[in-house]
């Protein structure tokens, strides 16, 4: 399932969800990448091949006058919001920056279209990526985007015609950031692999499964709603003893990190009386909707139903997450690019 002949602005969109995205969308719509860091869109744009449809504009999710700008300048059928400040010990230690950028930011985008809706006639929808620690969070990060995800999902009491959705996702194995690429690095540059209690777990996806979610989203949702994965989970420490036995290198626990859950929910049990099971996902309704008073009560959460290690193993091998080049995920800096052409 794809987007097909979209004009897609994805904001925020040099990170490892905006290449993914580039890869998988950008043959068959044309792709705008809204972001501020004009060292990325370089290395981006030497990396494309002439099929592929994308322009770069510099900005900051932050700046509601330049997300303004772009929204009218390019008047897109589908606005993708990817921007975030993720990293959550970081937003512990700085929760304005995180407010700014996880909170005000979305508000920035949502604002630019409620403004100018009546000259965007080819917009159709609004999402928002979101997170499994936007549900009952106790970080800054979490809160941000729970906060963000009213933003967005509350434009659907206005009745207009675009939709505005939302997607919570769990740990991407390939993103920058994320524990595979530690690992992966831990392993050529380490003497030990790092983990900060031994049964943490998480939620799991690739970055395909990622955008398999945003494109049903946008094409099924309802506006309002906000899509939920049926996702595997890992205990982080079985994981760890993984690349430790493929690395031969021993697993150090460090202590948990300022911000940081054992476990993480995607479906909390006040939230689960707006949710319905679709069979490839859950969708939850806005919170102005009244539940049905049968609605089931439950939660769903990353200790619920975590792989074993043999299971896991198995599960990461399938996918050759021990073979693929990081860089494919992560991308080359300037010296790398020019460090290759150099050898070409």
């Amino acid at each position: 399932m794809n987007f097909q002949n979209k004009k897609i602005l994805i904001i925020g969109g040099t990170g490892s969800l905006g290449r993914a995205l580039i890869r998988r969308l950008s043959e068959d719509n044309q792709l705008i990448v809204y972001s501020r860091d004009e060292a990325k869109h370089w290395t981006i744009r030497n990396q494309l091949t002439p099929q592929q449809n994308v322009v770069f504009e510099v900005g900051d999710i932050r700046d509601g006058a330049r997300v303004e700008e772009i929204v009218l300048k390019w008047k897109p059928n589908i606005i993708l919001i990817a921007a975030a400040l993720k990293q959550v010990d970081t937003c512990e230690r700085s929760p304005f920056e995180s407010i700014q950028t996880n909170t005000l930011g979305i508000h920035n985008v949502v604002n630019a279209v409620v403004r100018q809706e009546d000259r965007l006639p080819n917009l159709e929808t609004v999402l928002m990526v979101s997170t499994d620690k936007a549900c009952a969070p106790t970080n800054v990060y979490g809160m941000c985007k729970a906060i963000s995800e009213r933003v967005v999902t509350s434009q659907s009491i206005s009745g207009s015609p675009i939709k505005f959705v939302g997607v919570r996702y769990g740990n991407v194995l390939e993103s920058r950031g994320s524990i595979i690429p530690l690992f992966r690095w831990q392993a050529e540059n380490a003497e030990r692999f790092t983990v900060t209690h031994p049964e943490m777990t998480r939620f799991i996806m690739t970055l395909d499964e990622s955008i398999d979610l945003i494109v049903a989203t946008a094409k099924g949702a309802k506006s309002g709603e906000i899509w939920l994965p049926k996702l595997r989970a890992m205990n982080i420490m079985d994981l760890a003893q993984i690349f430790s036995s493929k690395f031969d290198k021993p697993v150090d626990v460090i202590g948990m990190r300022p911000g940081e859950k054992l476990f993480e929910e995607l479906i909390s049990s006040p939230e689960s009386v707006r949710v319905t099971d679709s069979g490839d996902y859950y969708h939850m309704a806005p919170s102005h909707v009244m539940p049905a008073l049968d609605a089931k009560i439950f939660s769903y959460g990353s200790n619920d139903d975590v792989l074993d290690q043999a299971g896991l193993e198995a599960y990461l091998n399938s996918i050759n997450i021990f073979e693929t080049d990081m860089n494919k995920f992560i991308g080359l800096e300037i010296d790398e690019i020019v460090k290759t052409r150099k050898q070409a």
